[in-house]
């Protein structure tokens, strides 16, 4: 300090009840400032301590390692820490909705592609004029394969059905009676 000569300094009473010689305007003694110091490094400690928390526990997004890294001592506690902990909530239920989404989709997938098989092997692929039947990948075209073999079959059952109602003379011949006949024909 070059300002420290006597000329330039005055005596002055700190908070804490000492007298010192400093310049002017001059708060606290050398004593209160170094405690300041320590006080102010100890407090950036903290706060350094809490942005690490805060990647700590954004890094942890699993259950298991989110219970474990979220225990500390309060000091390191925050209300940036808090919403970290809760967008990693929420990271962590979107990821589990996902995984339900995925396994529902799994599940579709197996029960239209059954299906889809099942009505090919059945009305199609003993036909003369039957191509390779191959699944599509995505449920969505799967439908669209049911809905066309359905759509084919239903052509098929009206045009069946117009032959036995022209083919049969008889007017006491029941719609129950056509369905038999119609199964009989779809059977053989």
């Amino acid at each position: 300090m070059n300002n420290l000569f006597p000329e330039n300094s005055y005596y002055q009473k700190c908070s804490c009840g000492t007298e010192f010689l400093a310049p002017k305007g001059s708060l606290h003694c050398h004593s209160c400032l170094y405690k300041k110091i320590a006080e102010l490094e100890n407090d950036l400690e903290i706060q350094r301590m809490r942005l690490a928390a805060c990647g700590v526990v954004a890094l942890a997004n699993t259950e298991k390692t989110a219970k474990e890294q979220r225990v500390m001592h309060d000091d390191y506690k925050s209300a940036s820490l808090s919403d970290v902990m809760s967008i990693v909530d929420s990271e962590m239920l979107l990821r589990k909705r996902i995984t339900e989404l995925e396994d529902e989709r799994s599940d579709d997938y197996s029960e239209a592609s059954t299906y889809a098989t099942s009505l090919f092997n059945t009305y199609y692929k003993n036909k003369s004029d039957a191509v390779d039947f191959e699944l599509c990948t995505s449920v969505a075209a799967i439908i669209t394969q049911i809905d066309n073999m359905a759509t084919g079959v239903i052509a098929e059952l009206e045009k069946e059905n117009k032959r036995l109602r022209a083919s049969s003379n008889q007017k006491h011949l029941t719609e129950s009676d056509i369905d038999k006949m119609r199964n009989e024909a779809f059977n053989n």
